[in-house]
């Protein structure tokens, strides 16, 4: 391991912990738990999710999944909507309610995310996946 190796672990970790306090602050305004915090704050950025994600994300059965997407649709917390690369599939947006919620809890994060990618080479950031 370099040096520069030592500064993209260390930025790893303190992006995972940025990402933990985030899904603490979404649970505590929404009421909901762990589970459904992190995939609010995953569809916060616009993201969507499938049945086949929330499975592949979190071990979970079609059955587990399927009753995961229907609490948080019963929630209000999601919306679902067609997949268009996948037909009779359904992908999960956030909802407009939830994304508002969402943001208010992550607004005070943005300044750290960006503070710790900005520490980064452009180099140490493609390797983050940031397209910046």
């Amino acid at each position: 391991m370099t040096g520069d190796d030592g500064a993209l672990i260390a930025a790893v970790h303190r992006l995972a912990a940025a990402d933990r306090r985030a899904c603490a602050r979404v649970a505590r305004l929404l009421g909901i738990g762990d589970i459904e915090a992190r995939i609010v704050v995953g569809l916060a950025g616009g993201g969507r999710v499938t049945a086949r994600s929330l499975r592949a994300e979190f071990d979970l059965s079609p059955g587990g999944a399927a009753a995961l997407a229907d609490r948080l649709a019963r929630e209000r917390l999601v919306r679902g909507e067609p997949d268009p690369e996948r037909p009779g599939q359904v992908r999960l947006r956030l909802s407009d309610g939830a994304r508002i919620e969402a943001e208010a809890a992550l607004a005070g994060l943005a300044g750290e995310l960006v503070a710790i990618m900005a520490a980064l080479s452009p180099a140490e950031r493609r390797a983050l996946g940031s397209p910046v």
